[in-house]
């Protein structure tokens, strides 16, 4: 369940890839519905006791899940006479993924964070260098940040790690600069943020 997102009421709604353009919300795959069940795929890692651990599933930590059930692949679609929106299809056809590459520094501090905290999902330094690469790798940045000339510095939370990054939108390419550790989520990405980041690490 979407239990974050909270009184939408707004039949129509802007796609980040649809270019300011509107659609009705059961046009799009935009999380902001009036029906805040959600429904994804998911991997089984292991089962122990009552507790199913899972992965590949988009959700945040918290997510309160309604319902599990096996998957069977007669129940799914013929893919064969899918149609597609238009707005879909295009993304679809920009099949070029993100430059990602690491600095020495955020390799460094992620070895470090691994062998002195405890994460809640992941153990194992090799699988979270795969994680992170991978989300960046499909170029999740809207066409407004696209647009954007300059190298700009971003982050993003997971499992306890800020992941802190530029991108440039031009060469598609994404740098990982830092890798810290945090308890709990923050939102990085702001104007005093950046200026202290930047003053910091332009010394």
């Amino acid at each position: 369940m979407f239990h974050l997102n909270q009184n939408f009421s707004k039949s129509k709604i802007s796609p980040p890839k649809f270019e300011g353009n509107k659609l009705g919300f059961l046009a799009t795959r935009s999380p902001h519905r009036i029906n805040p069940i959600g429904l994804t795929l998911a991997k089984i890692i292991k089962i122990e006791k009552n507790e199913i651990v899972i992965s590949l599933v988009d959700m945040i930590s918290g997510t309160p899940v309604l319902d599990i059930k096996p998957y069977h692949h007669l129940e799914s679609v013929d893919i064969q006479h899918i149609k597609y929106p238009s707005w879909i299809k295009s993304e679809a056809e920009d099949k070029k993924k993100a430059n990602v590459s690491f600095s020495e520094k955020s390799l460094n501090s992620l070895r470090n964070i691994m062998q002195n905290n405890k994460l809640l999902f992941y153990d194992n330094y090799d699988d979270l260098v795969t994680l992170i690469k991978g989300i960046l790798e499909i170029d999740p940045h809207s066409k407004y940040t696209k647009k954007k000339k300059e190298v700009m510095l971003y982050a993003f939370y997971i499992d306890k790690l800020n992941v802190i990054y530029e991108y440039d939108a031009n060469n598609k390419e994404v740098m990982i600069q830092n890798i810290e550790y945090s308890e709990e989520y923050k939102k990085l990405r702001n104007k005093s943020w950046l200026e202290n980041y930047e003053s910091i690490n332009n010394k």
